[in-house]
């Protein structure tokens, strides 16, 4: 059995995997200050009700205090050293990418994901991960990693809109109640975040495309994933374990 940890800027998710298959996933607070009682703690407490001795941890990070605090913690419980992910690892694709240790470990594991499950020989791909940022990774269609984009994910551009503006709030990321055009200050700034991603992607998509000479397939995941395919036809596909199964992948290369 495996464990694969993918520590983001906002949560970090943990699942057990029996071969290929997801059995179970937990997910808990990036949480900077106190990792000990806001992730190692939580952490060890589920581990310990799963009853199960992995072969293997595996962890994906883009946070750098957490991972080592976890490796150390990891370490200290089993006496082995759980893979950290990262462009120096053997992967069983290529970055082509200036500095491909400026590719972020999601981003990695998101790319050989999409490219076991969801790749096409002859036809380009495009991950868009929606959290703390909105990530495009981009695929060739001989399946090689190509680069990305990098936006400010809605949860994130809605709590610095409210920051910054003394008379906003801060909403939750959904359609509003009405239509594009909103009646109120609350529904306005969803209308806004919302579709406002949306628009986004379309566009951003759009010129991918035309960059790339093909128009690419385009697979979602992330904490937002399945609610903005809801509204749109822009995914062929939505997995939200994405990145789990990356971790799974890269952790299968190595062996």
């Amino acid at each position: 059995m495996l464990i694969a940890v993918d520590i983001g800027n906002t949560n970090t998710v943990v699942g057990v995997f029996d071969g290929d298959k997801l059995i179970n996933s937990e997910r808990f607070e990036s949480e900077r200050a106190n990792p000990q009682e806001t992730l190692i703690r939580p952490f060890a407490a589920w581990l310990e009700k799963q009853n199960i001795s992995p072969e293997q941890i595996a962890i994906a990070s883009v946070v750098p205090k957490l991972s080592q605090t976890l490796a150390t913690y990891i370490y200290g419980m089993s006496q082995r050293r759980p893979l950290l992910i990262n462009a120096k690892v053997k992967l069983p694709l290529r970055l082509d990418f200036d500095d491909p240790s400026q590719v972020g470990a999601d981003r990695i594991c998101n790319a050989v994901a999409a490219r076991e499950l969801y790749h096409n020989s002859g036809e380009p791909l495009v991950v868009v991960d929606f959290g703390t940022a909105t990530t495009f990774d981009i695929l060739s269609s001989a399946g090689d990693y190509i680069g990305g984009i990098i936006c400010p994910g809605p949860k994130t551009a809605v709590e610095t809109l409210a920051k910054k503006a003394a008379l906003l709030e801060s909403v939750s990321i959904e359609p509003p109640s009405g239509g594009v055009i909103a009646r109120n200050t609350s529904d306005a700034i969803k209308s806004g975040m919302f579709y406002g991603t949306i628009g986004e992607i379309e566009y951003l998509l759009k010129r991918i495309g035309q960059e790339l000479g093909q128009t690419p397939q385009v697979i979602a995941t992330g904490g937002l994933g399945a609610l903005i395919a809801e509204h749109c036809d822009l995914f062929s596909a939505v997995c939200p374990d994405l990145t789990l199964h990356g971790i799974r992948l890269i952790a299968k290369f190595q062996r």
